[in-house]
This record gives structure tokens, sequence and C-alpha cells, in this order.
């Protein structure tokens, strides 16, 4: 079935949070394998270091929402609570 003209699209934002949730678990993953960040010294892992400095940037530009701060702190507590 395909949409008609009438009907808006809004499957990008929709694919955006999918992604965005995907990579939080990946690098979720990350921390609770390797017991740290991303590191800039390991070229595998530039995808992870960036999607985390990507949303820092959000962050300070006051465009992230708060559900996905929250979940960067929880990030940030494992990470802590690792040490």
């Amino acid at each position: 079935m395909t949409q008609s003209a009438e009907q808006p699209h809004h499957s990008h934002a929709g694919q955006r949070d999918v992604n965005w949730h995907f990579k939080y678990r990946s690098v979720w993953t990350f921390v609770q394998i390797h017991r740290r960040y991303p590191s800039r010294h390991h070229p595998e892992e530039h995808i992870l270091l960036n999607w985390m400095k990507y949303n820092r940037r959000l962050i300070n530009k006051g465009l992230l929402s708060e559900a996905k701060i929250q979940l960067l702190k929880k990030l940030e507590e494992l990470r802590k609570g690792i040490d």
C-alpha cells in the first residue's frame, strides 16, 4: 500500500529515534564489556565515540530531549560505578 500525498510521512523522525536508541545500547554494552568509554586511540571505537561527542554538543546547545539526557546520565553512572 502506498502513501497518499495527504498523509504526512513521519518515519524519518521515528527512524532517527530507533537509531539513537540502538547506538545508546551499543555504547552501554561497550562500557559494560570494556569498563570504559570508547577511545579516540582505537579506530574501531570511533563510531561510538563520535556519537557520544555529538550528543554532548546537542546537550550543550539545548537540543536533546530530557528523556535522552537522563539516559546519558545513567550511562555516566554506569561508567563511574565500574571505576
